[in-house]
């Protein structure tokens, strides 16, 4: 039998710590539906925790960048808005010089 490097005993410990961990997770989640009986725990206690989580991690999976959107947003219309500005100003610019795109006799 060959030897497990030390590598493999890092990844052998990681999925352990997973493993109870989740098995934690879902024990705990399991006596939380158990308080639900009792209403006066129930207060104390935050309600899916686990779950809200989960829903989070994968909102921003999904969309990294779901926040900034706004902000990009907000960005490119003040480009577009300078753009627009500096547009006008060549075309006044253009209009009050004499032509200087012909040929030059």
């Amino acid at each position: 039998m060959e030897r497990i490097p030390p590598l493999g005993w890092i990844a052998l410990a990681l999925i352990l710590i997973i493993t109870i961990g989740v098995n934690v997770n879902m024990f705990s989640m399991l006596r939380d539906l158990n308080n639900k009986k009792n209403p006066r725990k129930m207060k104390m206690q935050r309600p899916n925790t686990m779950v809200n989580s989960l829903k989070k991690a994968r909102d921003i999976i999904r969309d990294p960048l779901a926040g900034e959107g706004d902000k990009y947003n907000e960005l490119a219309g003040l480009v577009r808005d300078i753009k627009a500005k500096q547009t006008l100003e060549n075309n006044k610019t253009n209009e009050t010089d004499p032509d200087t795109s012909g040929p030059k006799e």
